[in-house]
């Protein structure tokens, strides 16, 4: 009944003052607008940034063995299974045979020059987060029968087959035929090497290519919760002392570390939101103290009737809920439909963003508000509502009566 009855008194003295009162929601509108669409566009480039890791899972690690006194390091089978029991952090390892060599493919009368033909583990996909557009990836029988059979890249399969469907057919590379049995999404690599790739079981790559069982390259992916520095620390660390090496020679063995690299990247846009969030918030306080300036103006305008009130009766705590509410339902009024704009203004950026980018290249992802965000802004706003009407409800509570009803 009493909120009822300040409400109404609020909405009545907003009225004799629209002019005044929309240009100061205006302000307070824009503020808001502008910090939606600004959090709006840091949560699209983290999107888009990370959509680059999408096709290699953000807690792995690629290694290189390189030389030591004048020997290159290379790396075996029995080598990598030790080491993935020997480091509890390490989920899937594959070693990576080839992959730096170019290779002729062909298919009928097409062929397809500088692909990256590469001898993989059954686990590669899962390391790589690797997903199939059709057909499927290598398995344990492709491995253990040594068959003959391959997945591709996009890019390889747009270049030797067009429209026709790759599965099941043969593409011969370097004069070995191969069946492909999977074809990778266009979305499916953490660089562009993957849609150039073919990949083929390790135990035939060996055995066709006669490279021999040793390798200088592996990946691994890690547990869940692992913590990619140790991690790094412990395989660096197992290699020096079964290879020989010393551990603090970082020539000998080039690691390659994307769970820091992931770190850095979250770290890097934690920055860019609390600097985006102070921005802002700076826009927003602009709008404040309009409201602020506004409500003074509003309560010396109203001398008279508050002298009057409190003649009547009217507590100081009234008085002053009075002035705080008008306050309070500017910035509330005004922040709800800023914040629909700017909501609305994502929804179309958005679908812009489909238009000029439908397979989702850019460095720019969509553009999100998060839920938290909202509700953050929305406690900022009647927190400042309240913020802004502190002082001049103060000064309306400090009038005298007598002194009230005595000014013209």
């Amino acid at each position: 009944m009493f909120l009822r009855y300040y409400l109404e008194e609020t909405y009545q003295n907003l009225r004799q003052n629209k002019l005044r009162s929309l240009l100061t929601g205006f302000g307070v509108a824009w503020g808001i607008f502008l910090l939606v669409i600004l959090l709006g566009v840091g949560e699209g480039f983290y999107r888009g940034v990370f959509r680059k890791f999408s096709g290699y899972s953000q807690n792995a690690i690629w290694c290189w063995g390189q030389s030591f006194k004048g020997k290159n390091i290379r790396f075996t089978l029995p080598l990598l299974n030790q080491l993935k029991a020997h480091v509890k952090g390490i989920e899937h390892v594959s070693p990576v045979n080839g992959g730096y060599q170019s290779y002729t493919l062909r298919y009928m009368a097409e062929d397809y020059d500088g692909a990256s033909v590469k001898g993989v583990e059954v686990c590669y996909n899962k390391i790589g987060q690797l997903e199939l557009s059709a057909g499927r990836f290598l398995n344990e029988r492709d491995k253990s029968a040594t068959r003959p059979v391959c997945v591709i890249g996009s890019e390889v399969q747009s270049n030797l087959f067009a429209k026709e469907d790759p599965i099941g057919k043969q593409i011969n590379v370097n004069g070995h035929y191969f069946q492909v049995v999977g074809t990778l999404d266009k979305e499916a690599s953490f660089n562009n090497d993957e849609h150039k790739a073919v990949l083929i079981p390790f135990s035939t790559f060996c055995k066709v290519f006669n490279w021999g069982t040793d390798f200088w390259n592996f990946r691994a992916s890690l547990w869940p919760g692992a913590a990619a520095e140790a991690v790094e620390g412990e395989v660096r660390s197992y290699l020096a002392s079964q290879l020989g090496f010393d551990q603090s020679d970082k020539r000998a063995v080039y690691i390659f570390n994307l769970g820091k690299q992931a770190k850095k990247f979250d770290d890097l846009f934690d920055g860019v939101r609390i600097f985006l969030w102070i921005i802002g918030g700076c826009m927003l306080l602009s709008g404040i103290m309009g409201v602020s300036n506004m409500v003074l103006v509003s309560v010396k305008e109203r001398t008279q009737e508050v002298g009057i009130r409190k003649v009547v009766g009217a507590s100081a705590k009234e008085i002053l809920i009075m002035v705080l509410l008008e306050s309070i339902f500017i910035c509330l009024t005004a922040g709800m439909a800023g914040m629909l704009a700017g909501v609305s203004s994502i929804y179309a950026l958005n679908k812009l963003l489909d238009y000029v980018d439908p397979a989702q290249e850019l460095l720019i992802g969509h553009l999100e508000l998060k839920m938290a965000a909202v509700v953050a802004a929305l406690l900022l706003l009647v927190v400042c509502g309240a913020i802004a009407g502190i002082f001049p409800a103060k000064k309306a509570t400090s009038i005298l009566p007598i002194k009230a009803l005595n000014t013209e």
